[in-house]
């Protein structure tokens, strides 16, 4: 018998070997096992690579697998620190050209798939949450918020439907203008644009004021206590992370660790060590 990540990454040869119904009943049984998905502390990117290998394949039991990965990813949630199911959040995903670059040479994975595979996990585990992309406009995006895989799918659909700069600013403006009041403001982009109106964009309206002015009036005027979370995913040669007024955390680069580097903010003092440790 296979181990949990071995079967992952078997799944595909499992398909197409034409192996009876009753494997096919022992794979699905053994991948939602709660006890066997949070012992084998696989982390909801593995569970996504292994969906979008089998969205391909021909077989008449390949629904119920998908079925079972999306059960799957939806118990490993359950390790996931730093958030309360009573925070209220609102989570945004660049959608730009280059967050369609590969996070290591020889990965399927994007930037893009990491922003969307952690924003839909996001909205799993709070009750109350809202979810956009932006490029060079915002589109705010409602989701169910189960089927976390179905929804990463149909996420980067929207890629390219909302042009293709890095206007950032445009998310604390928005929240701004409709004067919503959010905990926690997460935002995954692959570029550095605190401090910039239009990342890339030429031609904006002088009148524009920086991601740093709309978020500081933001924080005046609507959400006094809101912290922001903006992840630079490509992170190229910046500090691991940056603490600014207004309760911002620059974090720059990634790990499969994530969603520890949000809980690490929230201990002060130790946060620092501790995404030093895990950002890559």
């Amino acid at each position: 018998k296979m181990g949990y990540m071995a079967t992952l990454r078997n799944l595909r040869n499992i398909l197409t070997a034409d192996v009876s119904s009753e494997s096919i009943d022992n794979v699905e049984e053994f991948l939602v096992n709660e006890k066997a998905v949070l012992n084998s502390k696989q982390l909801p990117f593995r569970f996504f690579s292994a969906y979008r290998e089998l969205k391909g394949v021909d077989s008449v039991d390949a629904p119920r697998v998908l079925k079972a990965l999306e059960t799957a990813t939806d118990i490993s949630t359950k390790s996931v620190r730093g958030f309360s199911d009573e925070d209220k959040v609102y989570v945004s995903v660049d959608t730009s050209g280059s967050m369609e670059h590969p996070v290591s040479e020889k990965s399927k994975v994007n930037y893009m798939d990491i922003g969307f595979v952690c924003s839909m996990i996001l909205r799993n585990i709070t009750k109350r949450s809202e979810f956009s992309v932006f490029a060079t406009k915002l589109l705010n995006v409602t989701l169910p918020t189960d089927n976390i895989l179905r929804n990463v799918e149909e996420s980067k659909a929207l890629s390219g439907k909302v042009g293709h700069g890095t206007n950032g600013y445009v998310i604390p403006r928005d929240l701004l203008e409709r004067k919503v009041e959010f905990d926690k403001v997460v935002i995954f982009t692959d570029c550095q644009m605190y401090n910039t109106s239009s990342y890339g964009y030429w031609g904006t309206d002088t009148d524009i004021k920086t991601f740093k002015e709309y978020w500081s009036q933001y924080r005046k005027e609507v959400a006094p206590n809101a912290k922001l979370y903006l992840f630079d995913l490509a992170g190229y040669g910046n500090t691991p992370l940056s603490i600014e007024q207004d309760g911002v955390y620059l974090i720059a680069g990634w790990s499969e660790k994530i969603f520890d580097l949000i809980e690490a903010t929230e201990n002060g003092a130790t946060a620092v060590s501790e995404i030093e440790k895990t950002v890559v």
